[in-house]
Protein backbone atom coordinates (compact mmCIF):
# COMPACT_ATOMS: atom_id res chain seq x y z
CA UNK A 1 0.00 0.00 0.00
CA UNK A 2 2.70 2.48 -0.89
CA UNK A 3 0.19 4.87 -2.48
CA UNK A 4 -1.81 5.26 0.75
CA UNK A 5 -1.31 7.90 3.44
CA UNK A 6 -3.00 7.53 6.82
CA UNK A 7 -3.27 10.35 9.35
CA UNK A 8 -5.25 10.77 12.53
CA UNK A 9 -7.01 14.04 13.31
CA UNK A 10 -8.65 13.68 16.71
CA UNK A 11 -10.69 10.47 16.48
CA UNK A 12 -10.99 10.67 12.68
CA UNK A 13 -8.84 8.50 10.44
CA UNK A 14 -8.03 10.20 7.12
CA UNK A 15 -7.11 7.87 4.27
CA UNK A 16 -5.52 9.37 1.16
CA UNK A 17 -5.35 6.80 -1.62
CA UNK A 18 -4.95 6.85 -5.38
CA UNK A 19 -8.26 5.06 -5.97
CA UNK A 20 -11.40 4.10 -4.10
CA UNK A 21 -10.79 0.30 -3.98
CA UNK A 22 -7.42 0.90 -2.30
CA UNK A 23 -9.04 3.30 0.16
CA UNK A 24 -11.77 0.76 0.96
CA UNK A 25 -9.21 -2.00 1.51
CA UNK A 26 -7.26 0.25 3.86
CA UNK A 27 -10.40 1.23 5.75
CA UNK A 28 -11.37 -2.42 6.19
CA UNK A 29 -8.05 -2.92 7.97
CA UNK A 30 -8.80 -0.01 10.34
CA UNK A 31 -12.52 -0.64 10.84
CA UNK A 32 -12.49 0.02 14.59
CA UNK A 33 -12.25 3.84 14.28
CA UNK A 34 -15.27 6.02 15.12
CA UNK A 35 -15.22 8.02 11.88
CA UNK A 36 -13.36 8.01 8.59
CA UNK A 37 -12.58 10.45 5.84
CA UNK A 38 -11.65 8.92 2.51
CA UNK A 39 -9.60 11.17 0.27
CA UNK A 40 -9.29 9.49 -3.09
CA UNK A 41 -8.89 10.05 -6.83
CA UNK A 42 -6.34 12.83 -6.29
CA UNK A 43 -5.33 14.32 -9.63
CA UNK A 44 -2.89 17.07 -10.43
CA UNK A 45 -4.40 19.35 -13.00
CA UNK A 46 -4.29 22.71 -14.62
CA UNK A 47 -6.29 25.86 -14.06
CA UNK A 48 -7.90 26.96 -17.31
CA UNK A 49 -9.28 30.31 -18.36
CA UNK A 50 -12.71 30.17 -19.99
CA UNK A 51 -11.28 31.22 -23.35
CA UNK A 52 -9.01 28.11 -23.29
CA UNK A 53 -12.02 25.78 -23.21
CA UNK A 54 -13.95 24.41 -26.16
CA UNK A 55 -17.13 26.39 -27.00
CA UNK A 56 -19.33 23.37 -26.21
CA UNK A 57 -17.80 23.20 -22.71
CA UNK A 58 -18.69 26.84 -22.04
CA UNK A 59 -22.21 26.36 -23.46
CA UNK A 60 -23.13 24.07 -20.56
CA UNK A 61 -22.41 26.85 -18.07
CA UNK A 62 -23.75 29.72 -20.22
CA UNK A 63 -27.34 28.60 -20.71
CA UNK A 64 -29.80 31.17 -19.40
CA UNK A 65 -27.19 33.73 -18.36
CA UNK A 66 -27.64 37.45 -18.86
CA UNK A 67 -24.97 39.34 -20.80
CA UNK A 68 -23.31 40.52 -17.57
CA UNK A 69 -23.37 37.00 -16.12
CA UNK A 70 -21.88 35.65 -19.35
CA UNK A 71 -19.07 38.23 -19.14
CA UNK A 72 -18.36 37.06 -15.56
CA UNK A 73 -18.33 33.45 -16.76
CA UNK A 74 -15.78 34.31 -19.45
CA UNK A 75 -13.54 35.83 -16.75
CA UNK A 76 -13.74 32.66 -14.62
CA UNK A 77 -11.14 29.96 -14.18
CA UNK A 78 -11.92 26.24 -14.38
CA UNK A 79 -10.45 22.94 -13.22
CA UNK A 80 -11.10 19.36 -14.30
CA UNK A 81 -11.48 16.32 -12.09
CA UNK A 82 -12.26 12.81 -13.33
CA UNK A 83 -13.39 14.27 -16.66
CA UNK A 84 -15.78 16.84 -15.17
CA UNK A 85 -15.28 20.60 -15.43
CA UNK A 86 -15.76 22.88 -12.40
CA UNK A 87 -15.58 26.69 -12.16
CA UNK A 88 -13.17 27.56 -9.35
CA UNK A 89 -15.76 30.06 -8.10
CA UNK A 90 -17.90 27.08 -7.02
CA UNK A 91 -15.22 26.06 -4.52
CA UNK A 92 -15.39 27.70 -1.10
CA UNK A 93 -12.05 29.32 -0.47
CA UNK A 94 -11.89 29.74 3.25
CA UNK A 95 -8.77 30.79 5.11
CA UNK A 96 -10.05 28.48 7.84
CA UNK A 97 -8.93 25.45 5.85
CA UNK A 98 -5.28 26.39 6.10
CA UNK A 99 -5.55 28.05 9.49
CA UNK A 100 -7.73 25.43 11.16
CA UNK A 101 -10.55 27.83 12.10
CA UNK A 102 -14.12 26.62 11.79
CA UNK A 103 -13.57 23.63 9.50
CA UNK A 104 -12.66 20.04 10.28
CA UNK A 105 -9.06 19.43 11.21
CA UNK A 106 -8.62 16.91 8.39
CA UNK A 107 -9.16 19.69 5.82
CA UNK A 108 -5.96 21.47 6.84
CA UNK A 109 -3.54 21.60 3.97
CA UNK A 110 -6.31 22.00 1.39
CA UNK A 111 -7.15 25.49 0.12
CA UNK A 112 -10.78 25.13 -0.98
CA UNK A 113 -13.63 22.66 -0.99
CA UNK A 114 -16.82 21.98 -2.93
CA UNK A 115 -19.50 20.06 -1.05
CA UNK A 116 -21.59 17.83 -3.31
CA UNK A 117 -23.63 16.34 -0.46
CA UNK A 118 -23.56 16.30 3.33
CA UNK A 119 -21.00 13.50 3.16
CA UNK A 120 -18.88 14.07 0.04
CA UNK A 121 -17.27 16.64 -2.17
CA UNK A 122 -14.02 17.83 -3.68
CA UNK A 123 -10.91 19.34 -2.13
CA UNK A 124 -8.57 21.68 -3.99
CA UNK A 125 -4.93 22.41 -3.19
CA UNK A 126 -3.02 25.07 -5.12
CA UNK A 127 0.54 24.14 -6.07
CA UNK A 128 1.77 27.73 -5.83
CA UNK A 129 0.63 30.40 -3.37
CA UNK A 130 1.45 34.09 -3.35
CA UNK A 131 4.12 34.48 -0.63
CA UNK A 132 3.43 38.22 -0.29
CA UNK A 133 -0.13 37.86 0.87
CA UNK A 134 -2.36 35.75 3.06
CA UNK A 135 -1.84 32.56 1.10
CA UNK A 136 -3.99 33.43 -1.90
CA UNK A 137 -3.18 31.54 -5.08
CA UNK A 138 -1.22 33.30 -7.78
CA UNK A 139 -2.80 33.65 -11.21
CA UNK A 140 -2.37 30.22 -12.75
CA UNK A 141 -4.61 30.36 -15.82
CA UNK A 142 -3.56 28.34 -18.81
CA UNK A 143 -1.71 25.49 -17.34
CA UNK A 144 -0.18 25.46 -13.90
CA UNK A 145 -1.58 23.62 -11.18
CA UNK A 146 -3.78 22.32 -8.55
CA UNK A 147 -4.46 18.98 -6.96
CA UNK A 148 -8.11 17.97 -6.70
CA UNK A 149 -9.33 15.00 -4.68
CA UNK A 150 -12.69 13.56 -3.70
CA UNK A 151 -13.56 13.27 -0.01
CA UNK A 152 -16.13 10.91 1.44
CA UNK A 153 -17.15 11.02 5.10
CA UNK A 154 -18.33 7.89 6.84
Amino acid sequence: MSDVALTMHGDTLVVEAGDLPTARQTLAEYATRESFVWITNAESGSVWAAYDLAPEEIEGFARGLSEDEYDELMDAEFVRHCGDLYPITEFSRDAGITRGAGLPEWMQGWHAHLSESAFSGLLLRYHQLDPDDDGSPVDMSGGSGVTIARYILS
